[in-house]
């Protein structure tokens, strides 16, 4: 206890430490604490103390724990996790460009200059990121590239609007990009695919950017300075990893600079509080078993996503957390969302705030509650996306509840605050503002659902969107009841689309005390109906026996 008194009353005099791994310390640290090596050969039924305002490198280790608990001790400020390590001996390299390199013993998965994250150098760069290519066949790009040096680099392309996938080049001879893919690979090329190139040190090109090459580390800094005492590279692995183990519990530890934060698969009861994660090249938190509790995480800035399960995990709360820019961090690559609940069942996920993500919001399946959720600008990288997102694939049901949350600007004209995917059925939907989105909602093959009181206002493109693509009738019986919508002029409130045409969607749903804020008293486009185009609100309400009312403001 005395000494952690007397460390507190040094970083409280001290003025603020370097960059580069010392960026993570509290502004008071001194310099000239060093970074210190993470506990070893952790006993079960133990309690792991980390020293507050210190920085350990490494790997924390608790495979095949049980009873363990790791904290920070004192009150200067959490302690910081760290996979990064220090890089030294720089040398410049270029006389027209600031490039320095040092010697590097093991392949970086992540580099910083001073605090700041650097790009994998990458061909072609901002503000033009993808080429677009021909494919002669699925695993084959037609191209013409400026340097022919591209095998064992990494061709990074979009299989879909909401998949970005990664292969290495194997061969490159006349103007032919070959991949290698798997035998159960399930995607190919398109006809003409879009794509980027990285991995190569003649695509380091411009500031923050990195390389490896012949056993050196190339950088062109932001600032073009020598980077001497300002470098950390982090090597490829999980700063906590906690695999097969029972009774953890991780407080008030900040992790920086890992490619996963956690990983945790096949546990049995973890609790993790007020965590910090910070600039994770891949996933922020990777979990999987029962009885996992997660609260007060605040996550900035992933490669990938930000917290995930696995799809065996039970009993999961997700409480009070912020996590912005998941799968921003970087270049583009496959991200599946801030907060992902695949097939994941019995989970709550409450009074979090998700913002700026690259792809999914939250991501939900079965006997689950989403509540009281603040979600901002998903789908900024891939659309086809949802600011909430579940589907049943399986036909189940999935008695899962959605309220009281708040989404806003979905980016992407094939996204949503809402979307209800693939055979989603038995979601209630009750009581959500749903803003400002490129789509309000989406019923994709979705059916006995409750829509309810709901805010839907001034969504792009559409409030509800129904869509039937499937060759026999499937929406059905969804009941959109006491909503409030508000459109924007020549907006349709509703948009009514099926493969099947008019005569499916009489059965999408029901329509019963809704309140239409309509942008002109004519209301031509209320709604478009497949085989009818655009109709008015007489022509809906008489079609689709709606019983709500349209409700004018002052100036109308």
């Amino acid at each position: 206890m005395f000494y952690v008194l007397i460390f507190c009353l040094l970083v409280n005099q001290q003025s603020m430490g370097n960059e580069s791994l010392f960026d993570s310390l509290p502004a008071s640290l001194p310099a000239y604490f060093p970074v210190l090596a993470v506990p070893t050969n952790i006993q079960n039924a133990s309690t792991v103390l980390l020293q507050c305002g210190r920085v350990y490198s490494g790997e924390l280790n608790l495979e095949d724990k049980f009873h363990i608990t790791v904290k920070t001790e004192g009150n200067c400020g959490a302690a910081t996790i760290t996979r990064g390590v220090v890089v030294s001996g720089w040398r410049r390299e270029a006389v027209t460009k600031p490039l320095w390199s040092a010697a590097i013993s093991f392949q970086p998965a992540q580099v910083e200059v001073g605090g700041r994250f650097m790009e994998l150098a990458h061909f072609p760069d901002s503000p033009k990121i993808w080429m677009t290519a021909l494919s002669p066949s699925p695993s084959e790009l037609m191209i013409s590239l400026p340097n022919k040096d591209v095998i064992g680099a990494s061709l990074v392309w979009k299989a879909h609007d909401w998949l970005i996938l990664v292969n290495p080049i194997v061969r490159y001879a006349s103007n032919v990009i070959s991949i290698e893919k798997e035998a159960q690979d399930e995607f190919n090329f398109p006809a003409q695919t879009q794509f980027y190139l990285e991995g190569k040190c003649w695509m380091l090109d411009a500031p923050g950017e990195w390389c490896v090459e012949q056993g050196r580390l190339v950088v062109w800094p932001h600032d073009g300075n020598s980077p001497e005492g300002r470098v950390s590279a982090a090597i490829h692995g999980p700063a906590i990893k906690a695999n097969n183990a029972n009774n953890i519990v991780i407080d008030n530890i900040k992790i920086k600079t890992a490619t996963i934060g956690i990983e945790a698969n096949n546990i049995h009861h973890l609790q993790v509080n007020n965590m910090q994660l910070e600039k994770i090249g891949e996933e922020a938190i990777i979990i999987g078993g029962k009885n996992i509790h997660l609260e007060h995480i605040q996550i900035n800035q992933t490669g990938l996503n930000g917290i995930r399960f696995t799809d065996d995990a039970r009993q999961i709360t997700v409480r009070d957390s912020t996590i912005l820019g998941a799968g921003m961090l970087g270049m583009p690559k496959r991200s599946k969302g801030a907060i992902v609940l695949e097939q994941v069942e019995q989970a709550q996920i409450i009074g979090n705030t998700v913002s700026d993500s690259a792809y999914i919001g939250i991501r939900i399946f079965r006997d689950s509650v989403v509540e009281n959720n603040r979600i901002d600008r998903a789908c900024l990288r891939l659309t086809d996306c949802g600011g909430i997102y579940t589907f049943a694939r399986d036909g189940h049901p999935l008695h899962t509840m959605i309220m009281n949350n708040e989404i806003t600007r979905t980016q992407g004209s094939l996204s949503f605050g809402i979307y209800l995917d693939d055979q989603a059925n038995h979601v209630q939907v009750i009581k959500n503002k749903i803003s400002l989105n490129a789509g309000g909602m989406q019923l994709h093959n979705a059916y006995n659902n409750l829509i309810q009181e709901n805010i839907f206002y001034k969504n792009t493109n559409q409030q509800i969107l129904f869509n039937e693509t499937t060759a026999v009738a499937l929406i059905h019986d969804n009941h959109i009841i006491n909503n409030n919508f508000s459109s924007a002029d020549k907006v349709p409130v509703y948009r009514l689309w099926s493969l099947l045409g008019e005569k499916s969607i009489h059965n999408f749903g029901v329509y019963k005390a809704n309140t239409y804020a309509g942008a002109h008293k004519e209301v031509a486009e209320f709604a478009e109906c497949a085989g009818s185009g655009m109709i008015n609100w007489k022509n809906w309400r008489q079609r689709m026996e709606d019983t709500g009312f349209l409700q004018f403001s002052a100036n109308e």
